[in-house]
């Protein structure tokens, strides 16, 4: 659906956030995290889980990524100590947003 198309109140309603992660690295004891919103709706990161497969972080860690705001269509870019709970051989790290 093009949502361009609906009166404005309606593509409000329709608008969704996509966070996907783009890359994960480490840089000596950091972690480097791309993230992009592939969507139309900004989105304030609040109730997070960053997880991966075999493994999770507590909600809302790590605490850098709380608060920020992800707009529709861009990419930001983040940098945090390394978990200590995710190896570095981790795969399919993705950001799961709550309701």
């Amino acid at each position: 659906m093009n949502i361009a198309n609906l009166p404005l109140a309606d593509r409000y309603a329709q608008a969704k956030a996509n966070l996907e992660v783009l890359q994960v690295s480490r840089s000596g004891a950091r972690m480097k995290l791309r993230l992009r919103n592939s969507g139309q709706r900004h989105q304030i990161l609040r109730r997070f889980t960053l997880q991966w497969d075999g493994g999770a972080l507590p909600s809302e860690q790590p605490a850098e990524l709380a608060g920020q705001n992800i707009l529709a269509g861009q990419e930001r870019d983040f940098e945090f100590a390394w978990p200590k709970s995710a190896q570095p051989t981790a795969k399919n790290y993705r950001l799961v947003v709550h309701p």
